[in-house]
């Protein structure tokens, strides 16, 4: 999104002229690294959130759909990336994500005992609920650079057997409805503005 109408309006006001050119070019990277700071504030608040808060609600169980036996469907995968879930999941070798929406996902298997073995072996304690059991902590690699994890901290989900009532809404677009696109292209547009402020500066007059 563009910057608040606020920090538009000290520019024009000419705040940053009386800084000079260089001033500017200050000002306009700090508001986008006070905005990827917002970004990430926010993230370690959904990550310190009950588990009930998610970006989209829980799909629970069909009973009259049938199973899908090469298929797991995960809860909670908020903010995670497609190549993250994969890696998650890495030891029983998933073969792709099917992605529901923001918060679900549906993990496929070559092997139909897949799911049911993952959910036995990922399972914290009894379930307490039918048809659903909440994991054991799961942790990511470290991520460094351009390579930077989407989600800190240990990663919990809830699982279930899916089934062919797991589908994605067809109305529903990643591009356009997805909140974990949209924060995407907002981080990624605003480190590009802070790089090339940062690069005019660098190419500024010297002193």
């Amino acid at each position: 999104p563009p910057l608040r109408p606020a920090a538009r309006a000290g520019c024009r006001a000419g705040i940053c002229e009386e800084l000079g050119r260089q001033g500017c070019s200050s000002h306009g990277r700090r508001l986008a690294e006070r905005r990827v700071a917002e970004l990430a504030a926010m993230q370690v608040d959904l990550d310190e959130a009950p588990e009930q808060e998610h970006i989209a609600p829980r799909r629970e169980f069909n009973s009259f759909a049938p199973i899908r036996r090469d298929a797991l469907h995960c809860f909670g995968v908020d903010f995670l990336s497609n190549k993250e879930v994969l890696e998650l999941f890495s030891k029983f070798n998933p073969l792709e994500v099917e992605w529901l929406d923001d918060s679900s996902c549906n993990l496929r298997f070559a092997d139909e005992g897949a799911p049911a073995k993952v959910i036995e072996e990922l399972r914290l304690g009894d379930s307490q609920e039918e048809h659903w059991v909440r994991t054991l902590p799961m942790v990511l690699k470290a991520g460094q650079g351009k390579h930077k994890r989407s989600r800190q901290g240990p990663v919990k989900l809830q699982l279930r057997l899916a089934t062919e009532a797991d589908r994605k809404d067809p109305t529903h677009s990643g591009h356009t409805d997805s909140v974990y696109y949209a924060k995407v292209k907002e981080e990624q547009a605003l480190q590009k503005q802070a790089m090339e402020m940062r690069r005019g500066e660098k190419g500024g007059p010297q002193r």
